[in-house]
């Protein structure tokens, strides 16, 4: 009996693996063009739009890296979606606290593959590539990523635990409940978070002429992109692990 629970147990975990190592591949690629932009506006004070992406590197401009982003984020991804739930279900933590160490074992073992996406990003002028982590220290750079995480993913998971609590009472569909609680508790934590996810990045290409009044820059298509992404992963993720 004991040999047929650990076998359900590993089996479960396989389960949440799988489920959330694909589900972020998808939800990713459709939301990536606008991801790339966003990520460039926030290591760059001049205003970069979709059409400059365009007339420099054309379509393969928004999807530039997406190849090493998706087999970083399919690894990633898949061992947060297990410790989180690992921590949640089987450790009974509260799910805040779930998601923030999920975030932090998962962030710390692919750092170096964030700090070499962001290089790629900042290096979107062929003059600033010398620039990149000329100064900043590793421990500096790890201190910051590491707290954004944590806030990130804890915020992100239990907003996302408690909105689909209150939206049971509603009795709406799964699936859209599902998706509609992903993309409340998102915009709530990019709301928070995103502040603080642009200073982590300017320090990391170590941008001396930083403006606290461009904190919020990029913004705008964080709030399309970010929350049909999360929406997307959520129900995903939850659809492909009731199919295995």
């Amino acid at each position: 009996m004991y040999y047929n629970i650990i076998i359900y147990k590993m089996n479960d975990h396989y389960k949440y693996f799988i489920s959330g190592s694909t589900s972020v591949l998808l939800s990713k690629f459709i939301t990536y063009p606008l991801d790339r932009i966003k990520l460039i506006n926030q290591t760059h004070n001049k205003k970069i739009n979709m059409k400059e992406i365009f007339n420099k590197d054309g379509i393969r401009g928004y999807f530039k890296n997406f190849h090493i982003i998706g087999l970083i984020n399919f690894p990633k991804s898949g061992i947060n979606f297990t410790m989180l739930n690992y921590f949640k279900d089987t450790l009974k933590l509260n799910p805040f606290l779930a998601g923030s160490l999920a975030g932090s074992i998962s962030g710390s073992l692919f750092f170096p593959f964030e700090i070499h996406n962001i290089k790629n990003s900042y290096s979107f002028y062929k003059n600033e590539q010398n620039c990149i982590l000329c100064k900043t220290p590793v421990l500096k750079l790890y201190s910051l990523h590491l707290f954004g995480i944590q806030l990130y993913y804890g915020l992100n998971f239990g907003s996302y635990n408690y909105i689909k609590q209150q939206l049971k009472c509603y009795k709406m569909n799964e699936t859209l409940e599902t998706f509609l609680s992903g993309v409340i508790a998102e915009y709530i934590t990019i709301s928070v978070t995103y502040p603080i996810d642009t200073i982590r990045k300017r320090v990391i290409v170590n941008y001396d002429k930083f403006l606290f009044s461009n904190i919020y820059k990029g913004f705008g298509y964080m709030l399309i992109k970010s929350p049909i992404s999360c929406g997307i992963f959520y129900t995903l993720s939850e659809f492909i692990y009731k199919l295995l």
